[in-house]
Order: structure tokens, then C-alpha cells, then sequence
């Protein structure tokens, strides 16, 4: 954390605002994160937030997602799904593939998820797509993904412990309101274990929670 006290100022722009040097009495308190400087003039107000500009744009810093890099990687396994009311997902054994892929400035990350009932038709899968990039506002790591099934969700890491990550989702799906806690798990090599901690559906608890889906590494 850094003090800047300024005492002299100049306004370049906008041009019918811009005027030549004079004293200034301001004071900041600003850190640097990555490419961000973020100022602030008190706690009353909100924070500033400065981007270091290289080419053509203020791109944040890939190193941002390093910790999603287990999910680059292609997983596949069969389970036996207990089904889900918040996400309109159906009760059966089901053929499951998590796939994810980098943007060409590794800033942003695609995940696909795919549930197949055995024996079913592509048309009849649930899908979900997701986008995972770094929020600068909020110093995390946010997710927002869409299900084939209508459900709209928001997630945030909250928390990470050696491979483990633990998010917290929120979202709005046919069914109401969706609120869980879902634990990714890669302490296993070339194993991805997902688990949903808690789910409710409209404020209530469902009996949906504890479920864990275990996938594979492909090669």
C-alpha cells in the first residue's frame, strides 16, 4: 500500500475542462495488483480503479487463471445421477465429459459440461457452457454459465485449498431461484471430482446436495 499526496495538478482533458498547473490538495491510499492500480480517497467512497495499457488494450494478466488450468484438461466418466429439480436434470446413469479451453490471451476460459443419458440422443443432453475469466472490480475469480435447461448462474471461487476449489453459485432456472456451494477436487492426479456441498431451491434446501460425480482424465 502506497500514500500519494499531490501537489500540483494539470487537466489535459476533456478540452473544455483542461487547465495548466495548480496546487492540489488530494490524497490517495493506492495498491498495484497485476496491471490494476486501485485509489482510494476514503472508505466512504468508491475505490478508483487505474489499467496499464499495453497495445491496443488493458488486458489483464493470464497468470489470473492459473489456478483453473485442471479444467483444460478432457474428463469422462459414467454416473448414476439422482436427478435435480433446480436444474431440470433427469434421474438416470448418465455418460458425463468436462472440457475447457483458453482465449488466445489466456484471460478467458470456455468450460463445457455434457451429461448423456446412456442410450439417449445428443438432443437429450443437458448441457451447460461456461465462461470463467478474472473479475478486477472484485479480485476473483467469477464464472458465468448457461444450462440447456434454462438455468442462469453467477459463481465465484471463495476459496482455494491446494487443488481444491470451492465456489459459491447463485442463479435464477425455471424451477425459481438457485443458490449452492460446489467443491472442485483435482488432489487426485488425472481425477476430477465434483461435489455439490449444498443446493436450495427457492430459500429451501433440497435433498440434492452431497452428490459427487468422479471423471477421468483423457488422453
Amino acid at each position: 500500500m502506497l500514500a500519494f499526496n499531490y501537489g500540483e495538478s494539470r487537466r489535459l482533458l476533456p478540452d473544455e475542462k483542461s487547465h495548466d498547473w495548480r496546487p492540489s490538495e488530494m490524497s490517495v491510499v493506492v495498491q498495484r495488483v497485476g496491471n490494476q492500480l486501485y485509489a482510494c480517497m476514503g472508505l466512504d467512497q468508491e475505490m478508483w480503479i487505474w489499467r496499464k495499457v499495453d497495445g491496443e488494450s488493458a488486458v489483464v494478466e493470464a497468470s489470473r487463471l492459473d489456478a483453473l488450468k485442471p479444467l483444460l484438461k478432457t474428463y469422462t466418466g459414467v454416473h448414476d445421477h439422482l436427478g435435480s429439480e433446480a436444474y431440470g436434470a433427469s434421474n438416470a446413469k448418465q455418460n458425463i465429459k468436462s472440457a475447457g479451453k483458453l482465449s488466445p490471451t489466456g484471460t478467458v476460459l470456455v468450460h463445457e459440461w455434457t451429461s448423456l443419458p446412456l442410450d439417449a440422443k445428443p438432443e437429450d443432453a443437458f448441457e451447460a457452457r461456461g465462461i470463467f475469466s478474472y473479475s478486477v472490480k472484485h479480485k476473483a475469480i467469477v464464472k458465468q454459465y448457461h444450462t440447456s435447461t434454462g438455468v442462469m448462474m453467477t459463481g465465484v471461487l471463495v476459496k482455494i485449498d491446494g487443488d481444491k476449489m470451492l465456489w459459491e453459485r447463485t442463479g435464477e432456472g425455471p424451477a425459481g431461484t438457485i443458490h449452492e456451494l460446489c467443491q472442485f477436487d483435482f488432489s487426485e492426479p488425472g481425477v476430477f471430482k465434483h461435489k455439490i456441498i449444498s443446493r436450495s431451491l427457492n430459500g429451501v434446501p433440497t435433498s440434492e446436495a452431497g452428490q459427487l460425480i468422479i471423471l477421468k482424465q483423457q488422453d
